[in-house]
């Protein structure tokens, strides 16, 4: 079993890997594609956001979550990655209650 934290999937790309996983799980309605659609699509400027894929080489990914990463506020305050949250208070506001990682029913 391995985790992967990466910037290098676009949003469409990750949609169709979060459709693909949420077919195969028990996951609620705030995990859904178009929940997930309408958090990627009002992430606010200059908000990275990137993956975190759980998997194994037999099962393939088997959980996903997204991670919020916004921009340093000053040189010495540390870089923060966030589940299901982008660093901008007035947006997660509105989500913030329902972030999770998205698992398979079969995950281990």
């Amino acid at each position: 079993m391995r985790a992967l934290f990466s910037f290098d999937i676009g949003p469409n790309i990750l949609l169709e890997e979060w459709e693909r996983l949420y077919a195969h799980s028990d996951a609620r309605f705030f995990l859904s594609p178009a929940w997930i659609e309408n958090w990627l699509a009002g992430i606010p400027p200059r908000v990275e956001v990137g993956c975190v894929r759980v998997y194994d080489d037999l099962r393939g990914v088997f959980a996903l979550g997204l991670v919020g990463v916004a921009p340093r506020r000053s040189f010495a305050t540390p870089q923060e990655a966030r589940l299901h949250e982008t660093g901008v208070e007035s947006f997660d506001k509105v989500y913030l209650e329902y972030n999770d990682i998205l698992v398979a029913r079969n995950a281990p």
